[in-house]
């Protein structure tokens, strides 16, 4: 299940993928996001997710998720678990 009400829109993103065309499940994704400039479109909303009660970005400024497993979900279609 996926929650994007309101969508949190970073403006700095990095990340890449590496597949391996006959092995698939050989996967490497790393997604790296600037958290603070989280922006929700409501200044208030933003400042309160940037503070310590729930993203703590002067402590953690930056998420990264690291993955190595996939999932084919369709003839073309995969998950990241």
């Amino acid at each position: 299940m996926a929650y994007d009400d309101p969508p949190l829109t970073p403006s700095e993103r990095h990340g890449f993928l590496e597949v391996d065309a006959d092995e698939p499940e050989k996967v490497r994704v790393e997604a790296t996001v600037d958290a603070t400039q989280v922006y929700t479109g409501q200044p208030q909303r933003d400042a309160h997710l940037r503070s310590a009660d729930f993203f703590d970005v002067e402590h953690h400024p930056t998420w990264t998720f690291v993955g190595s497993r996939i999932h084919q979900v369709s003839g073309t279609e995969f998950e990241v678990p």
